[in-house]
Parts: structure tokens; sequence; C-alpha cells
């Protein structure tokens, strides 16, 4: 988890996230979940989605990535990670015992959820696509 001393270090670390300045070191499935957090418990729902898909977007380009059919931001994934996260904070609340419990969700998650091979799929890339099976 990133080491977050405060409320002020989390939203720091979002804004770099923004800015597209974290490394890619930084940049961990763990990373990933404490920043969706931070959109999902601060912003409307598709304000907070819009904010999550233009940050990873961006943040790839940054990094040196790509975002095609092929690589980088994958639609599926991320909405798939943003309904678990919105669960995990109804549920949880979002103070920093969940915020602890939220970042050890297996990065495999979405295998419970999908039976192709989600990340090669260049549709489920450029669209969500549904869930095969039942999840969360």
């Amino acid at each position: 988890m990133p080491p977050f001393k405060n409320e002020t270090d989390w939203e720091n670390f979002t804004h770099r996230f923004e800015a597209g300045t974290l490394t890619k070191e930084e940049w961990t499935h763990a990373a990933h979940l404490c920043v969706g957090a931070w959109f999902v418990s601060r912003f409307p729902q598709e304000e907070a989605g819009a904010r999550i898909r233009a940050g990873i977007r961006h943040l790839n380009e940054c990094l040196g990535g790509e975002n095609t059919a092929t690589s980088g931001f994958h639609e599926t994934l991320t909405e798939f990670w943003i309904r678990a996260i919105r669960g995990h904070l109804d549920h949880n609340g979002d103070g920093p015992e969940s915020l602890r419990s939220l970042v050890l969700l297996p990065a495999g998650l979405w295998r419970e959820s999908y039976s192709s091979d989600l990340p090669k799929d260049v549709i489920a890339r450029k669209q969500y696509v549904e869930p095969t099976r039942t999840s969360l």
C-alpha cells in the first residue's frame, strides 16, 4: 500500500496520479485501488469514473505507454474495479482501516466474474462487457 500517513498524503498521491507524475514503481495494484477509492469516495459516480478513466489513460502515456486496442487502458477491468471499490466502501466506509483492507483485494479478483481471457479481449478493452459469471 502506498505510504499514506494521513488524508493529505492520500490526496497528494492522487494529485500526482492526475498530473501523470507517479512512477511505474509506484503505479501498483494497491495504488490503482487507492486512487480509485479517492475518487469514488469524493465524487458522484459518473464524475468519479470519468476522472479515473482520464487519469489512467494520461498516466499510461506519461509513463511511455500507449492506449491501444491491445495495450494500456482497459474499460472493462476499470469498470470492474470501480464497482468493486464502490461496493467495498459502501460496506466498510472510507476510513484508514477500510483502505487497508481494500488494498488486500487480489489483482485477479476479476477472474471470479469473467471466464474469458479478459485482458486480451479487444472489445472489452474498448467498451464495458458485462460479467459472464456471478461475482462480488
